[in-house]
């Protein structure tokens, strides 16, 4: 997974945007092959940091749940997903977040629930904002988890061609080619 960086509909101050960027620049390093849990502790400092700058950053929040399930820190992913669940309701990253989690524990029925509300949510999502760097990002990586990666490449794929201005797409796509779903699930 890797982090979004976009501030589409956020009202955040931009010291705090910029916490958060530096955050997904080292997410991104990470995400790109330099596989050291340095750059991952660095960028939930830089998280945590944005977070104290304006408690409502819900970008900053659901790159800390990225951050922590990377981590493999089960108890504050926990505990980040119930306190995200009131402060964000209908946000799909929760969903697919939950439904990790479900899966993790062998409840797989359960997880199937939370991505098929993921799923809903991200159509929903795109319906109104078609062209939405995150909910595309929201959908493909959905796609990544419940049908493999192969097919979220193609998702993403289709986005680019669709798209070809949203230069973050292909940041995307360089982290559906790096998924590994067993990896997150064994951590």
């Amino acid at each position: 997974m890797i982090g979004c960086s976009s501030n589409e509909g956020l009202g955040q101050n931009p010291s705090c945007r910029e916490f958060n960027e530096a955050a997904v620049d080292s997410l991104t390093e990470y995400n790109l092959g330099r596989r050291d849990s340095l750059l991952l502790l660095n960028a939930l400092d830089i998280l945590n940091r944005a977070i104290d700058c304006d408690s409502m950053y819900q970008l900053a929040y659901l790159n800390k749940l990225t951050v922590l399930t990377m981590l493999g820190k089960q108890r504050e992913v926990l505990i980040l997903i119930e306190r995200l669940e009131r402060v964000l309701p209908q946000d799909p990253g929760i969903f697919i977040a939950k439904g990790l989690q479900y899966e993790k524990i062998g409840k797989e029925d359960s997880a199937e629930v939370w991505y098929d509300r993921a799923k809903q949510r991200c159509d929903q999502n795109l319906d109104a904002y078609p062209d939405s760097a995150n909910f595309i990002y929201d959908r493909v990586m959905l796609i990544a988890i419940t049908a493999g990666k192969e097919q979220a490449l193609s998702e993403i794929d289709k986005y680019i061609r669709r798209y070809p201005e949203k230069e973050e797409l292909l940041s995307y796509r360089e982290a559906i080619l790096n998924f590994d779903k067993e990896k997150i699930l064994d951590r």
